[in-house]
């Protein structure tokens, strides 16, 4: 019961720091979830790839409501999306292959600093760049890029 209110409350401060400052809500999946996992006692040389893969399939079901919703309202280019499938699919399908290959601290390593430059862009980003930070104002960006910061050197660090 516990690790469902857990998740519960990961999926739910994903997509409120995803809609309010327009950042994808994997930042805040994976290495929560990496974190779940360890306290639960999951020991996998796998964890981080568990983690990214666990937040990528998170990402099809919003993808395909976000996707229904702008066609609705007639603002996809599917001429575009056409044109630029084929290619997002082919690097998915490497990186995933390259995720694989690589052991899960490189991973952690990497998705750290990831982290990292995410909260420095989010914190100096002027006010004015996302509709987002204009509405949510500078504390609410200033918190958010402090959690991203932690938690890009607590997946460095630990």
């Amino acid at each position: 019961m516990e690790a469902l209110a857990a998740y519960l409350l990961l999926g739910v401060l994903a997509g409120v720091s995803a809609g309010l400052l327009g950042i994808g809500g994997g930042l805040i999946i994976v290495p929560v979830l990496l974190a779940i996992w360890q306290q639960g006692g999951v020991d996998s040389p796998w964890l981080m790839q568990m983690a990214i893969a666990t937040s990528l399939a998170s990402i099809v079901f919003t993808s395909v409501s976000s996707v229904r919703a702008h066609h609705w309202r007639g603002v996809v280019l599917w001429p575009q999306v056409r044109r630029l499938a084929p290619g997002i699919l082919l690097g998915a399908g490497l990186r995933a292959m390259q995720a694989s290959w690589l052991s899960g601290q490189w991973l952690r390593v990497g998705f750290g600093a990831f982290e990292l430059l995410v909260a420095a862009s989010v914190l100096f980003a002027p006010l004015g760049a996302r509709l987002a930070y204009r509405l949510s104002g500078l504390a609410l960006k200033r918190v958010f890029a402090l959690v991203l910061a932690l938690l890009g050197l607590w997946m460095l660090l630990d």
